[in-house]
């Protein structure tokens, strides 16, 4: 197989980012329809202590019908201004439509990426412990800077 001049020197990883970044796009696109008739309920917390870092927090959304009896998709949203509520109201019809969990930071910043990565573990070890997460559909969505943690 022959390669062209670009994709020959293009690393794998990039392109692995940016198949990411087009599957994120398509989702987002996915989850922003709005339905038919009205909108789709849930309940939104706008702040959840984690358990073993209690001066974290995020905002955090679930699907009228959640329950602990099924394995639920989610989606963790990073926000460069560490406002989870907005972040999460962004999200919430589609997610509500669809049946997401949606959770977002309120300590994130557009600050370092590896203060992001730690806020993140953080933020996915509280949620996986405290929900019932299919864990083949966990995603990531950001804004502004932050989707670079994407």
């Amino acid at each position: 197989m022959r390669l062209s001049p670009v994709t020959r020197y293009v690393p794998d990883s990039y392109r692995e980012c940016v198949t990411q970044v087009i599957y994120l796009t398509l989702l987002i696109a996915i989850l922003s329809v709005r339905p038919a008739q009205g909108s789709v309920e849930g309940k939104m917390t706008d702040t959840v202590r984690c358990k073993n870092q209690p001066e974290q927090s995020y905002a955090l959304y679930l699907p009228e019908s959640y329950t602990d009896t099924v394995k639920w998709p989610v989606i963790f949203i990073i926000d460069p201004g560490g406002r989870g509520s907005l972040a999460v109201d962004s999200f919430k019809m589609g997610a509500g439509k669809y049946g997401y969990i949606l959770a977002a930071s309120n300590n994130s910043s557009s600050g370092s990426l590896e203060r992001t990565f730690e806020i993140a573990d953080i933020l996915f070890e509280d949620v996986r412990d405290r929900f019932s997460v299919d864990s083949a559909r966990i995603y990531t969505a950001g804004f502004i800077s932050a989707g670079n943690f994407c």
